[in-house]
């Protein structure tokens, strides 16, 4: 648990927040200059705050009560920034160890070896920044801020400069390192879709304030409704439009000669891909986007898409003029349609649904083979 209460007033432009942040991965959104970037500025201890206190895992980092403030070196964060910020003049290896000059040994969370391993960054090592793409240097970033051994991360738009196949990649990468590692994170994203796809909580701050507090999509009901009461254009929220990135892992296991494609598969449950040269035992990521899923209530019969899929509906959420229905068919997969759709099909939570896709509109994103890591896609 992070508790945090801050004051901190600029010349045209007050902060005055409060809140906690659970242990789970947090997005911070809000237009620009509502104040985001100075807030996990004070929890880092980059700025300092006029007033307030701030509590991480029951200890206190700062309290303005008792003249009480941690430098940012001794608070127990990791910060990814918006640009990466490497060293040009150092390889991979060397950046990712800067850190270990500051740090003792006994506060590192990981060895350097587990840090590569867990950021799949074995191949870049003796490369230089100006080397990388854009994802691989994020990920770069986030090796280093691993080996000061951080207790939480912040990120600050950390896929502002990727495209929309290297920011997912990047942010189920995330997902897997916090869930494997138990790492809390708080990132501050534009990208509301991004948000809605994989954070657990959601703090909705503007003008220094937040204005909401909650699960994904409870927040971004409250998002589009403000947008809406105050004519917001799009562009400040980088062309809102709902939509939620189903992205799962799944294995190949073989190649369907009828229908030619690759059948991969999680949890018994099958997808079927228009891929022919994958290796047999490779682990897939994919991207469905929820938009690209059909819903019926009876089994389909005679259709051109190769994977049906059977499931039960879990929860159903209206956010503005889309419902998004969640339904567990070994997989988890959250399907787009307009309320309407709803209330015709009467859809609702522990109904029996079939799910529909099309082979064409499932994405690899990234690859993985048991002997090589991480391979481009």
């Amino acid at each position: 648990m992070l508790l945090f209460e801050f004051k901190k007033t600029f010349d045209r432009f007050t902060l005055d927040i409060a809140g906690q942040l659970s242990a789970g991965i947090t997005a911070l959104v809000g237009p620009s200059g509502s104040g985001k970037t100075t807030l996990l500025n004070l929890i880092s201890g980059l700025r300092k705050a006029d007033s307030g206190k701030l509590v991480v895992f029951n200890r206190v980092l700062y309290d303005s009560q008792n003249n009480f403030w941690t430098k940012p070196q001794q608070r127990p964060f990791g910060y990814v920034f918006q640009y990466s910020r490497l060293f040009s003049h150092m390889t991979v290896r060397e950046n990712i160890q800067f850190p270990l000059k500051f740090v003792s040994p006994s506060a590192n969370r990981f060895t350097a070896d587990e840090v590569f391993k867990i950021t799949q960054i074995h191949p870049y090592l003796d490369r230089y920044p100006s080397q990388l793409s854009g994802g691989e240097q994020q990920r770069v970033a986030l090796a280093r801020a691993l080996m000061a051994g951080p207790e939480w991360l912040l990120l600050d738009e950390p896929m502002g400069a990727l495209d929309i196949g290297a920011k997912l990649q990047f942010l189920h990468f995330l997902k897997k390192l916090h869930r494997q590692h138990n790492l809390p994170m708080l990132i501050v994203s534009h990208d509301l879709n991004t948000v809605m796809s994989f954070a657990d909580e959601v703090l909705f701050i503007r003008d220094g304030k937040i204005r909401d507090a909650g699960k994904p999509f409870q927040v971004m009901s409250t998002v589009l409704t403000e947008m809406e009461l105050e004519h917001t254009t799009a562009t400040e929220w980088d062309g809102y439009q709902p939509n939620y990135h189903n992205i799962v892992e799944m294995r190949v296991e073989a190649f369907d000669t009828q229908r030619e494609c690759l059948i991969v598969s999680r949890n018994k449950c099958q997808l079927f891909l228009p891929q022919r040269n994958i290796p047999m035992g490779t682990t897939l990521v994919l991207h469905i986007p929820s938009n690209e899923i059909i819903l019926a209530i009876q089994k389909p019969q005679q259709i051109s898409a190769n994977t049906v899929l059977k499931g039960r509906i879990s929860r159903v959420e209206v956010v503005g003029n889309r419902a998004f229905v969640t339904v567990q068919c070994g997989i988890e997969l959250v399907a787009e349609v307009v309320p309407g759709t709803v209330r015709r099909l009467s859809l609702q939570r522990g109904k029996e649904i079939y799910l529909i896709l099309k082979a064409t509109a499932i994405r690899i994103i990234d690859r993985y083979d048991q002997n090589i890591g991480a391979q481009k896609t």
